[in-house]
């Protein structure tokens, strides 16, 4: 869904919205892309590093988390970049608006499947391998569309 450096332009905007934890901007960004994209947190943490780093943001201790704010210079940093961060947030919204209908829900129809099948049953190896090379399968083909 982004580009090169789209996502923290995604990030700032969450931030500046309010602040904000880290596993809070994961689902705020999965949440306006109609679950089409949640970014992992192996994204978001580095992220948030490099954005501390530049003093874009600010981290304040919260118990064992982190709570990010916007710095005036995080601000000046999306006013000065305003036009590219507002197509980043088009582009979320899109995408979130094509998902919302039958690919979301059968993505979510599948997860409930594999799920149901995981935990009503013990399954064998020739059951789990199975499964599995339907869903790289699956992946596969959708990567390929």
């Amino acid at each position: 869904m982004f580009e090169s450096g789209a996502l923290r332009y995604a990030v700032l905007r969450r931030i500046a919205e309010q602040p904000r934890h880290g596993y809070e901007l994961i689902k705020a960004i999965e949440e306006q892309s109609g679950g089409a994209y949640s970014p992992s947190p192996g994204m978001i943490y580095p992220m948030l590093s490099m954005l501390e780093d530049l003093s874009f943001i600010s981290a304040s201790a919260e118990g064992s988390r982190k709570l990010y704010a916007i710095t005036p210079e995080g601000e000046a940093f999306l006013e000065q970049n305003k036009a590219f961060a507002d197509a980043v947030e088009g582009r979320m919204t899109a995408r979130g608006a094509q998902c919302a209908g039958a690919v979301r829900g059968s993505m979510h129809a599948l997860k409930e499947a594999v799920f149901a099948k995981i935990r009503g049953q013990s399954l064998s190896d020739e059951q789990i391998k199975k499964a599995e090379a339907i869903l790289n399968r699956a992946a596969k083909e959708i990567q390929a569309l």
